[in-house]
């Protein structure tokens, strides 16, 4: 049993006579002929469930649909202008849950956030709204089409159940609670459409980027000619490799010649000093020679005049008496020793220059070859192997061109592989959410158990068929399609399939919206003489909505139901609008009515 139900209608305005209908849990029937106003109950319904417009206009005299909404724990007023572009909402509650949705706006939101909550849904709910698994927000709207039939609908040829992707998703989410939010949205066929036109242009662009580099490359090597590349390229290699070699014979060469320069040098460097030594120690015994002569030739002079004289090289006076015949004879001995060594230093000095000579002589040669040698190696073999490297780096060049627009072309024809593929149209039809396959297994079952009940409980015998279709979401009455029915019998069955939803809604539903609104059901009901069918009928519904509230609208009641059972309003001439101003005939001041056929007393 659902928590709340609708206590209050009522329609107000300035300067009329407020509009009141009170209800009860469970069936609620109102009953009057036409223009009595029948019909403006469910436009005030569906106006409070949150329709954005409203049949009664704000030139009848009313403005305003009031509803007092009881629950366990308090009571909730509704109210919502229409006379106003956009109707303002209002919303007052004592009960605790509800205490903080005091408030007012013109948003429909309002009003979907408030029976959403009311029946234990949370705010920003969302349901699948496409086979991609596409969410939107779930609203009242989308829960209403099962518990509102108006008399447009009530005898439709189609469902009462919309087969449309958000009713069904709004079903199942009311069924089983599943939302699918952990299945990521998939790619829609629009989406994809846009993704594939700006990837192909993207890869076109490159593509042609890619021809054009690719196209010059190509130009590049047809003009310098292929075959005629690769000749010059083999003689390149033969000319660099005859080149390396005398190149690398020459400078083989040249490190020889300067390595006996060298060794000339250093020998040419050793005879000079050697000469030097000669030099300096002839220069030494010529000066030991000529003093000694200056020694010998003082004491010469001393022993031929006796007198005295003055050394030459200390200056002291000598006498006869002092000189020594044995020094003298040593010195002269000496003397005759430094003049042979000062011949012999001579004699060695000529043979060593003449060695010089011959040296340096041979450290010209060898520099002068060395020098042709070096100059050929740099004015000849290396400019040529120079030129040769230029050459290679050329060839190497062209082959660099070659490989790129090889590469190129795998790039291009990749580029063409992926651009055909976005014309490809994907294979994943498997894994698109298709709302009925989610519906559980024992759904179909129960639909069809419930409305062969109803049916059997409606006098209907010999009932060898009665399902209920997933393919159409109805009632399938002896292999029979709905279409081949009256407009009467119609409106019978489709009152049968909503009544079997609602009251499986309310039994086995995870969210139980717990209220089903039905204009005109048996209106066209064509029966014959003493039919209890209708009767049957508002019975069933009237024993087996106390899980619920109903609103059943008619213009006549069928005979022998069980009224006492019900809650029962008669509409007087008064109507629902009493002081409604169109059309324009006055009516009557209410009178109260005599109770008929088990009508009950307002409350």
């Amino acid at each position: 049993m659902i928590d709340f139900y609708i206590r209050e209608l009522s329609v107000t305005g300035i300067d009329v006579r407020p509009s009141v209908l009170k209800f009860k849990r469970g069936t609620n029937i109102i009953y009057g002929n036409s223009d009595s106003g029948k019909s403006y109950v469910a436009e005030c319904l569906d106006f409070i469930f949150g329709a954005r417009t409203m049949r009664l206009k704000d030139d009848s005299g009313y403005n305003t649909v009031n509803a007092i909404i009881e629950t366990s724990q308090g009571e909730i007023t509704l109210s919502r202008r229409f006379d106003i572009r956009k109707g303002a909402v209002e919303i007052n509650s004592t009960d605790p849950r509800f205490v903080g949705l005091r408030c007012t706006g013109a948003e429909r939101d309002v009003l979907d956030s408030f029976w959403l909550r009311l029946i234990g849904i949370n705010e920003n709910q969302t349901i699948v709204t496409s086979g991609y698994y596409a969410h939107e927000m779930l609203t009242w709207n989308n829960i209403e089409k099962f518990l509102l039939l108006k008399e447009d609908r009530i005898s439709s040829v189609k469902s009462v159940i919309p087969k449309d992707f958000k009713s069904l998703s709004a079903l199942l989410f009311l069924l089983t609670g599943d939302d699918f939010a952990n299945m990521s949205a998939l790619e829609t066929d629009k989406d994809r459409y846009k993704r594939a036109k700006g990837a192909k242009e993207q890869i076109r662009k490159e593509m042609e980027s890619i021809s054009q580099r690719r196209f010059a490359l190509l130009e590049k090597l047809t003009s310098d000619g292929v075959q005629q590349v690769q000749q010059n390229w083999e003689k390149i290699m033969e000319r660099l490799t005859f080149e390396e070699q005398q190149l690398q014979g020459s400078i083989s060469e040249s490190k020889k010649l300067h390595k006996e320069l060298d060794e000339a040098q250093k020998n040419l460097s050793s005879l000079m000093l050697q000469s030097e030594n000669h030099n300096l120690l002839r220069s030494l015994y010529a000066a030991q020679a000529k003093r000694l002569a200056f020694t010998l030739e003082g004491q010469l002079l001393s022993t031929v005049h006796g007198d005295k004289c003055t050394c030459p090289f200390c200056g002291k006076e000598t006498e006869s008496e002092n000189i020594d015949s044995s020094a003298l004879e040593a010195t002269r001995a000496e003397f005759e020793d430094a003049e042979n060594a000062i011949h012999q230093f001579q004699s060695a000095s000529e043979e060593l220059s003449e060695r010089i000579d011959k040296q340096q002589a041979l450290v010209d040669d060898l520099q002068s070859k060395c020098d042709i040698l070096d100059a050929r190696i740099s004015e000849t073999y290396a400019p040529s192997v120079a030129d040769l490297k230029r050459q290679m780096s050329k060839y190497l060049d062209f082959i660099r061109i070659q490989h790129e627009a090889d590469l190129l072309g795998v790039d291009y024809g990749t580029l063409q592989t992926e651009y055909d593929s976005w014309d490809q149209k994907p294979t994943d039809e498997a894994v698109k959410y298709k709302p009925k396959d989610e519906y559980p297994g024992s759904f179909r079952k129960d639909m069809g158990t419930r409305m062969e009940d109803m049916l059997l409980a409606c006098g209907l015998r010999n009932l060898e068929n009665v399902r209920f279709e997933m393919q159409t979401m109805d009632i399938s009455l002896e292999w029979q399609d709905k279409d081949t029915f009256g407009e009467g019998y119609r409106a019978f069955l489709n009152t049968v399939v909503a009544f079997s939803l609602f009251h499986l809604l309310c039994e086995n539903g995870k969210y139980v919206p717990g209220l089903l609104i039905l204009d005109s059901p048996i209106q066209a009901m064509k029966q014959p003489d003493g039919s209890p069918l209708t009767g049957l009928l508002f019975d069933y519904m009237i024993e087996n909505s106390k899980c619920g509230q109903v609103f059943i609208i008619e213009n006549k009641l069928p005979d022998n139901y069980k009224a006492e059972k019900a809650t029962v309003y008669s509409l007087s001439d008064n109507g629902f609008l009493p002081d409604f101003k169109h059309p324009i005939k006055k009516r009557s001041d209410p009178e109260p009515e005599e109770p008929q056929n088990g009508d009950v007393d307002q409350e």
